[in-house]
């Protein structure tokens, strides 16, 4: 029995998109810039992390973003304080 009470708590983990999905509609309402939000989401994470339940995101995400970028100085990028960049 609760190794079956398990499985079913597992699916109803969300995926990032739809975490995302619920933070840009709060962004909508709340921010006065919200488009730049949904672009780094969908330029920046969607691909890697979209399909992700949240459960399955680690801290190795976010290293594995800046590894793949290096060089690449966007916003995230020195938001994680990328090696040509230095630290904020």
């Amino acid at each position: 029995m609760f190794p079956e009470f398990l499985e079913k708590e597992k699916q109803l983990i969300p995926q990032f998109s739809e975490m995302v999905k619920t933070y840009l509609k709060w962004g909508e309402a709340n921010k006065t810039d919200s488009r730049n939000d949904e672009n780094r989401y969908e330029n920046h994470l969607k691909g890697s992390l979209g399909k992700k339940k949240l459960n399955d995101i680690s801290s190795f995400d976010p290293e594995k973003l800046k590894s793949d970028k290096e060089g690449s100085c966007s916003w995230y990028c020195k938001a994680l304080s990328c090696p040509s960049q230095g630290p904020l």
